[in-house]
């Protein structure tokens, strides 16, 4: 998982606000309509280098920010009215096709989230598609297998098979 955080870091941009990447991480966790504790634990160890509490209150923070969002379209303006430079959007849309593809799979409802993520950012497709492909690149390169700590302090709404409340596509 190391060399794949490595990895990720090119797409990284010192002024981008975490807070945009965090929520985008989780939105898309939240894809498909569920979130299991292993891609939390990705998140974690992808974006924090595996510091549990920071990455619990951050996952936490974002979660209540995309509950009270109400729907993936609200969501996704939030997040992209945050960010100022095209490398901003850029790495947001890399974590968020990172965590999207960490089964190494897209799914079909993600395959649609991912869509609306990048029309949402406003870049040139062309730019988007290259960022989806050197991400599906290093993914697939390292093959992260997310083990999940019994100990992961998440809440009870994180448990594998329990659907977000109120997530709704457009």
């Amino acid at each position: 998982m190391k060399e794949l955080a490595e990895a990720m870091g090119r797409f990284r941009v010192e002024n981008t606000p975490e807070q945009a990447v965090v929520d985008a991480m989780v939105l898309f966790a939240f894809a498909d309509g569920l979130a299991s504790m292993a891609e939390l634990q990705y998140i974690g160890e992808l974006r924090f280098g595996g510091d549990q509490p920071r990455a619990f209150a951050a996952i936490e923070g974002a979660t209540e920010r995309l509950r009270n969002d109400g729907d993936f379209e609200g969501a996704l303006a939030r997040i992209v009215a945050g960010l100022h430079t095209p490398a901003q959007r850029e790495e947001v849309l890399a974590y968020a096709v990172a965590v999207a593809y960490a089964d190494l799979e897209i799914k079909d409802e993600e395959d649609q989230a991912i869509r609306w993520l990048r029309e949402a950012l406003a870049l040139p497709f062309s730019r988007t598609q290259e960022i989806c492909e050197q991400v599906a690149d290093a993914v697939e390169h390292h093959d992260p297998v997310v083990a999940v700590a019994s100990e992961l302090p998440l809440p009870p709404a994180f448990t594998r098979g329990d659907a977000w409340p109120g997530f709704r596509t457009r």
